[in-house]
């Protein structure tokens, strides 16, 4: 896990990678690291081929920046047909008001998944098809 300014509690990004890691570990998913994991905060593969490329943010002053950051960030991943894409946020009002704006056709083109993670480390996961619901 990378280096956090902040503490890894609810709702920072350390707490929510962390959660999303445990998940995909829980699954059975291996995480991959070092120079095959690139720039991507999680990248994690099971045993079938499947893989996941998770960009994660966390509570800062300007959530509606991070996610079009994190947008950003994984766009430039998306390079795989068959791959998930994914932001894991925190689930607080102002991600989920952020993650709604996000056009359900482009999550659909890029098959861009939304995690939305509890302050209990429950993690909602929207398929590109889902509409994300409010708080």
């Amino acid at each position: 896990m990378s280096q956090y300014k902040y503490p890894c509690e609810y709702s920072y990004e350390a707490f929510v990678q962390q959660t999303v890691e445990e998940y995909f570990f829980q699954s059975g998913f291996d995480l991959i690291e070092g120079k095959e994991r690139g720039y991507t905060d999680i990248v994690a593969r099971n045993s079938l081929g499947k893989e996941w490329f998770v960009e994660v943010k966390g509570k800062t002053s300007a959530p509606g920046l991070d996610l079009k950051t994190a947008v950003g960030q994984i766009a430039r991943r998306i390079d795989r047909e068959g791959a998930n894409y994914a932001i894991a946020v925190p689930r607080t009002a102002a991600y989920i008001k952020q993650a709604q704006q996000l056009s359900a056709y482009y999550r659909r083109q890029t098959n861009l998944f939304i995690m939305l993670v509890d302050e209990t480390g429950h993690i909602e996961i929207s398929t590109p098809e889902d509409e994300i619901e409010p708080n």
